[in-house]
Formats: C-alpha cells, structure tokens, sequence
C-alpha cells in the first residue's frame, strides 16, 4: 500500500534514549543586594536529554500521542542523586525588561570513579501496546550500551537521533538486524560528520555543499554505513537539511536537499543572532510530528517527498525554537515540576507543515553512484539546483541544451517583467543592488566576499589583493561595488569606507601611480578602508605590473628615496585583456617543447615559437610574481553568453554551450538599469522584452544593453514598445538589428497570456491531487515551483492553444466584440465523442513528446528522482482512468478561457503542430 497523508488516524509515539538533568543559569543584572527593581539571577534545573525531545514533540498539536519508556520523576532522582556525569549546564542572560538570550553552553559535569551507568531498566515503564513510531535520543551517554537496547519496543518506525561516536554499541546493532533496518530513520547534524577527518565545504553553494557531503557519505569507510538505514536525514541547521533514500542497489539511491534558498549553513542563525541547546531536539520533534500524519507501515513505499515534508517541518521547528526569545525553560516562579512543561508553549501552536512548505525548497542531488571516478562528482560544475540538470539520463547534448535552455528562458522572462522575487524559490545571493541566481557567479562572489570579511575583521597593514576579469562592458565595476557594499549595514559603507578609482590606462607615467598611492595612504589615515579599483591594469603591455610588486606584498611604495606605508586597503585589479583568469598567464612553453612533444608542419612550429615569446614577456614584466601576489579572484561573465578561447586561432570566439544563465543575467541587469522598485512590473512590449533576452549578442556588453534601454526609458512614458526603439543605425552599433526585430516581431508574443493559462492549469491540477495519494513532490503554489514544472505547464498550455487554431479557433478577450463559439465547441468537439478522443490522443502525443525532451523515460512506478513515468505510452495503452484524465483536459478548456475572462471565437485553421 502506497503512503499517504490522507491517513484519519495519527501515528502514536514513543520516545526513549539517554536522559540528563539541563541546569539553566539565568543571569540578571542584580549586582548588589540593594538592587531589588532589576532582575536577578536564577538556576533552574530540568530533566532533558530524551526528555527535552519528548517535551517538545509534546507542545506540538499532537501532542497527546506521545509517551516516554521511563518514568521522569524516577529518573530526574536518579540522576540528580547519583550521576553527575549526567548533568549539562548553561548560560542565558536575562535583560530587565525579562528577554532571556542564550549565552553559551558550560558542557557536561564531573565524572565518578568508576562511572556507574544509569539503571534504564529501573527508570523504564512497562508498555501496554507498541507504539507507532519509536523515537531514540542517543547522545552518547550510555543508553546505547545499555543491555535495555536488545528489548526495543516492536514499532513500525524507528527514528534515531544520534552523535559520535557513530555506528557504536548494541543500540545500533539492534536497530540494523534485517528485522528493523528497513524501518529506521536516522537523524545526525552535520557538525557530527565534519569531527570525522572528511572535507565538507560551507558557506560557498548548496550545489557544493551536497556533493562534497554525498561523496564523503559513501566513500568513508564509517560514514557509509549510515547509509544502511531506509532514510538518512542530515540537518545543517536553520537553513537545511540533506535526506538520502536507501535503495536496493546503490544506483537506485535517492538524494535530496531541503534549503532555505536567501540563506546557507549556518547563515539564519548569524543573521538572527541565535543559538541554543537542544537544537538536534527540535529538529526531531518537528519532524516527527510531521511523520505522525503518515502511513508509517512500509517505509520501502514511502516517497522521498514524504520524508521531504518532514524534514521541512522539523528544520522550521528548530528554527522557531531559537527564535524564541524568553528562553526554554521558561525562567519563571510557574514552572510545574523540573519534568513536566508541557504548559510552557515555547512556540507558537501551529500547522508547522504549512508554514514550511512556504519557506523552504527542495531540489534532487546527483547520485555519487552514477559516476565512475570520485572526483568527476566532486567537480561536478555544471549542475545547478535552478536548471534541475542533476540527472545524467545519456540523451543528446543538443536536447539537453535546448530543455535546460528554455528553463534560463522562461526564468529570464518572469524575472525581468515580474523582478527578482520571481527567482527567490531558488538558491540566489543578494550583495546590495547585486541579484544572482548563477551557481559560478555565487560561489565566486561568496569566496571572495569570505575572504575580505575575514581581512575586515584582522589587523592588517599590508594590501587585500584580489583581481576580476570579464569581457570588455561586463560590469566588472558594478559588481565589485555591490560586494563591497554589502560587507557593510545599508548605509553604513561610507562611514567605514570609501570606493576609490583609477584608470592606469590614462597614467602617463610612474609618478601619477605614486600620487594614487598617497591618496590610499591619506585614506587610511582618515580612519577609512579603501577599496582601491585599478581599472584596466593589464593596459599596455602589462607595463604597470613591477609598481604593484612592493605595495601587494610589503604594504609599501616608494616615493624618490622615501618609503610610504600604504596600510589596510583592499586592491582590487579589473583586467579586460582576457575574459577569465584562467588565461591571463600565458601557457608555460615547456609543454610544448619540440623534443618531447615532435612537431612536424611549420604552422605548429610558428604557434609555438609565438606562444614561447608570449610566455617569456609576461615573466620579463613580472606577470608571474604579480599573480602570485593574489589572494583571490572572481570572473564576470556579464550579459552576452560565456566565450570559449580557441587555442588553434588564440582567441575567444566560439560560445560556450554550458553557459545557459545569461538570458537570466540580462533580465536583472535591465531592471536595475530601467531603476524600477522590486515589486514593480516592467511596462514593455513582451516581444520587445524576448529580443532583449534572445539576442545573440551585444557588442560593447553591458554598455549595449544600457545605451538601448536609456533610449527607450527616455522616450517613454507608458508602455514601452518596439516602436520607441532608437534608429536602425544606433541599434546596429550595439546589436544585430536584423535579428533583434525579428525576435521582437514574433507573433507568438502577441497572442494569449500562456503563463497565466497556465497557472489555471496547474491550480486545477493541485486541486485535484491535494490530499490525495500522489507519487509527485511538486505540491507548491506555482511561483514556488521548480523552474522545470513551470515549462511543463507553459507547453501545455500552448499546445491547448495550438489545438484551438487546428480546430479553426482562438481566444480573445471577452470584450472583443465577435460572438462567443464557446457553444458550439462543446457540441463539435466535447460533446462529440470521436472528436473528442481524437483530441485526447494528440494532447497525449504533445505530452509525451514534452515529457521525453525533459528526460522522462517509461517505468513501471512514477519517481520524479529518476524520471520514471508509466503513463509515457501510447494513448491505447494507457489505463481506463488515464485516458479520462485526458479527456477532462479537452473537456476542462471552455472553462479555463472563461476563468481568465476570455471566449472561444472563429478564426482561420492552422496547421497541427503538438
């Protein structure tokens, strides 16, 4: 039997594991006895441990579900009486006006000599009937070498919330017997994992956060055996968490990432300015209220998304317990008992599931499994969570393109007439006016901005180097003014800091190089950090490198016979002589040199000899100690698609097929540019919007793009159509004009609103699935949908529109005065039921054809991890009730049209093209 959410009855829950007493420390502000209208200090001291788990999943609204395998008031004596190992202490301060904020945890206390382990089969209650789900709290502290362990409650859910040391003890032989493993669910931070000698990045993409998390999960030889559970859920905090879904082979292993897409690891909790103990608590309690409302029996039928959903909620509920400002336990006069606060709601009583549906994502990982050597997954750069290219499914390179393509399309279009809230369902990273969503762009953005922050925070005297390349016209300065921006509080960058540039190009000679110099110094000495831009430094011949030597490494210039401390300043070098850094150093000759690599024509001998005198001036002009001075780079792509460098012509010609982002780049680019608020909609002819996004290049980049759009915000003051352009000669400086109208002169621009078709679409669709069993995790509103789901949506609507004009027909507005055939469509195509199966079966074959370009492939269960669909058969083949579906969708026309006010009107018949 399949799982399902519509399930009327709960699962029960029982918790058990190790048990502590938590001592709070309350610390007021009454420091003399005569201070008695402050807040004083106060101890509490609570049971915790398991007991804080079963407490928490206990102020949930099922709460009255769960029960605890061992008697609190027992244990509490116990622990208290006779081991103090079993104590943890805490820090809070509290304010006068009672806000209570964590401080900082005091660790665990003294240990006996000989330890005495708990007596779990003293503090333990008999169970009258087996529980649901079993939860096990395993901190380390003895339960799981318990011989109680070896006499688990039978249940039909095991979760298990666990620490170092892993894989230990008979609690996790018991757990693993082939009786239970397929029933376990194992929970574990990723701060565990990373005290294991393993390489897990942070802070720099989700995309490589999971890969290097997933190759480090099946290739350590501890790690790996985490992985023979039914489901492993690793939390990465606030932001996050991965769910891995164990298979029957390795192949068929499932991963997933739950994420808060404005945030990464640990990200929402600086931001907050939170912290507090118990948080692996929360997460579980959250996650198992969720898990409640499922069937539980056969965790080998339960769909990843099921565990998703969970995962959602338990990240949302630790989330709001560390937002919780007057602190848990409550410090107050009414707590009931050091064992029972189950009045102290420390959160909100409400439907945790819903509000995390909203707040966080969720996207598939690439297998480890489907790569035959490690470090291909782990250089695994093209994936990206927003283009949903996690599947190595061998179709052609040029499908995949085209698919992935109209993803980027479709995003581009919605973002630019909608603005960036449009994107904001997927990984982006905000660095003041600076929006992207670009997976290379953010990690370059994010390195260098770690970097800087850490040289902010130090005491320095010497440079911050870093360089950025781009083509001519990419925004270079743009962007590294945005970061610079965004390392200070709005507003707050001019008070610490000042942006300073010079152009060497325009230098004459050394001492105009030394004047900027002292301008840096006199800068610093104002108390002020200078992020110095030298614009186009790799200008003549890299004749201005040998100057920088000294001040990037001494954090000194000369001046005659004088030495000038320069002090903290950043440098940041912007080079235009090629597009990526990659290339500014030339390729060392000894590769190619004659006598070990035989070269034969005189065309490949002159290639060489030009590549040696290359390689030879940019050592003489000191271009290798320059790079070597570098603390970091970055690469700005800008509005034209990425260029691929031609080693044959030595020149950057040829673009890069992989580079799909760039119709998203010029999106964002032209509403900061057009200056309009975020949420404000871009009045502009939509087919003028399309060749802004679909022409194939703009010859002097971003300048391009800016000079056609000032035009037209000039020239305008309404709508902006393609009639406000500026003349075919200035157009033609900028871009291809020939192609550029023809883009803008689509007819298809000018037809029905196919987004908002489609969206009634999706609507209809949610409608009839929500509460219902479905194998699909793509439940969202539409905004929040995954990128791939929209396009779907979109074809479908056009091939619905494409059918009416078949059929001699289209949609106009209601206010059109032609009269409505709403009627007779009915008749002649709904009503008539061989008509009405001949559109069934073409809407079918559109389907299928959209379906199989996406990656889709026949199986015999639907799994949106591996694009396994049963319906992706011939119409005849289909089931009964599946061709109904179908036919509701010819059916269900008339009334999409007239939920969107339009009607059905005659027109001239148009060939079949599904």
């Amino acid at each position: 039997m399949a799982p399902s959410r519509k399930e009327p009855k709960l699962n029960t829950v029982l918790v058990c594991g190790d048990l502590i007493i938590d001592n709070h420390t309350y610390i007021g502000s009454r420091e003399k006895a005569a201070w008695k209208e402050v807040v004083g200090t106060k101890v509490i001291s609570t049971l915790g441990g398991a007991h804080l788990t079963y407490s928490l999943i206990k102020q949930l609204e099922n709460g009255d579900k769960v029960d605890c395998w061992y008697d609190p008031e027992l244990a509490f004596n116990a622990i208290r009486s006779e081991h103090p190992e079993n104590h943890a202490y805490a820090e809070w301060k509290v304010d006068n006006d009672g806000t209570v904020r964590f401080k900082q945890p005091l660790g665990y206390g003294f240990v006996n000599n000989p330890m005495r382990d708990l007596d779990y089969e003293r503090l333990h209650k008999s169970i009258q009937e087996g529980k649901d789900i079993l939860v096990i709290d395993d901190g380390g502290l003895g339960f799981r070498q318990n011989s109680v362990t070896a006499e688990l409650p039978k249940s039909k859910c095991y979760i298990l919330k666990t620490n170092q040391p892993l894989i230990d003890g008979y609690l996790w032989k018991t757990l693993t017997h082939w009786e239970r493993i397929g029933k376990l669910i194992t929970l574990i931070s990723i701060h565990e994992l990373r005290k294991f000698d393993i390489k897990i990045s942070k802070g720099i993409s989700w995309e490589q956060t999971c890969l290097d998390l997933c190759y480090e999960l099946v290739s350590h030889s501890v790690l790996k055996k985490l992985i023979a559970c039914k489901f492993l859920v690793v939390s990465m905090g606030a932001a996050g968490a991965m769910v891995i879904k164990n298979g029957s082979k390795k192949k068929s292993a499932e991963f997933a990432l739950v994420y808060d897409p404005g945030y990464l690891e640990g990200e929402w909790e600086t931001r907050e300015n939170v912290n507090g103990i118990g948080q692996m608590c929360a997460f579980t309690a959250g996650f198992t209220n969720d898990m409640m409302k499922m069937d539980v029996r056969d965790l080998e039928k339960t769909n990843i998304k099921d565990i998703l959903r969970s995962t959602k909620s338990g990240t949302l509920y630790l989330r709001e317990m560390l937002e919780v400002k007057t602190g848990w336990p409550v410090p107050a006069d009414n707590v009931p008992s050091p064992v029972d606060n189950s009045d102290q709601k420390a959160v909100p009583d409400t439907n945790l599931t819903i509000q995390a549906e909203s707040l966080f994502s969720d996207a598939f990982i690439p297998s480890p499994y489907w790569y035959k050597q490690p470090g291909q997954y782990l250089k695994e750069n093209l994936w990206s969570i927003f283009l949903n290219n996690y599947d190595r499914i061998k179709r052609s390179a040029e499908s995949k393109k085209d698919f992935t393509g109209d993803i980027a399309l479709l995003a581009a279009a919605s973002a630019a007439k909608n603005g960036k809230d449009q994107l904001k369902h997927v990984p982006y990273l905000a660095c003041h006016k600076l929006f992207t969503i670009d997976r290379i762009e953010i990690e370059h953005l994010r390195n260098v901005r770690k970097l800087i922050s850490q040289y902010i925070k130090e005491a320095n005297s010497k440079p911050f180097n870093f360089a950025v390349f781009g083509p001519s016209g990419a925004g270079k300065s743009f962007t590294v003014r945005q970061l610079a921006y965004s390392l200070y509080k709005i507003k707050d960058f001019g008070k610490h800091a000042v942006f300073i540039t010079f152009n060497l190009s325009q230098c004459r000679d050394e001492s105009e190089l030394i004047g900027a110099f002292h301008r840096v110094s006199d800068t610093v000495l104002k108390g002020k950090l200078p992020f110095v831009y030298w614009e186009e430094f790799d200008c003549s011949n890299l004749k201005w490198l040998r100057y920088f030597l000294a001040p990037m490494k001494h954090g000194e210039f000369q001046a005659g016979r004088d030495i000038h401390p320069l002090g903290k300043c950043i440098f940041i070098f912007a080079g235009s002589s090629v597009p990526e850094i990659q290339y500014f150093e030339p390729a060392n000759p000894e590769e190619f040199d004659g006598e070990k690599t035989p070269v034969s024509d005189k065309v490949t001998r002159k290639k060489m000899k030009i590549k040696r005198r290359q390689f030879e001036e940019f050592k003489t002009n000191k271009g290798m100690d320059f790079t070597s001075r570098l603390h970091a780079y970055m690469n700005v792509q800008g509005p034209n698609r990425k260029l691929l460098y031609d080693s044959d012509q030595d020149d950057w010609k040829k673009e890069d097929p992989a580079d799909l982002m760039y119709p998203v780049r010029r999106a964002l680019y032209m509403r900061t540019c057009w200056g309009i608020e975020p949420d404000e909609k871009l009045k502009m002819d939509p087919g003028l919007v399309m060749a802004f996004l679909k022409t194939s290049y703009y010859k002097h980049g971003a300048r391009s793009l800016s000079h056609i759009l000032k035009h037209l915000k000039s020239d305008s003051s309404g709508q902006v159509s393609r009639s406000e352009l500026p003349s075919d000669e200035i157009m033609s400086q900028h871009v291809d004009f020939d192609e550029f109208m023809r883009i803008a002169n689509d007819k298809r621009m000018d037809k029905f609103p196919v987004e908002d078709l489609a969206k009634v679409l999706y609507q209809k669709w949610l409608e009839k699935i929500r509460g219902q069993d479905t194998q699909s995790i793509f439940h969202h509103d539409y905004e929040n949908l995954p990128e791939e789901m929209k396009l779907d949506h979109m074809l479908s609507a056009e091939r619905i529109l494409n059918m009416l004009s078949v059929l001699g027909y289209k949609a106009v507005r209601n206010k059109d005065p032609r009269p409505s055939m709403m009627v007779e469509f009915k008749i002649r195509f709904i009503k008539d039921t061989n008509e009405l199966e001949f559109l069934a079966k073409e809407e079918h074959k559109g389907w299928t054809k959209a379906r199989k370009r996406a990656g889709w492939r026949k199986g015999t269960i639907r799994n949106d991890y591996f694009k396994r669909d049963p319906r992706l058969v011939k119409y005849k083949d289909l089931k009964a009730g599946e061709k109904e579906e179908v036919r509701n969708t010819i059916r269900n026309m008339p009334d999409h049209f007239e939920q969107l006010n339009y009607k059905i009107v005659r027109a001239k018949r148009t060939k079949l093209n599904l």
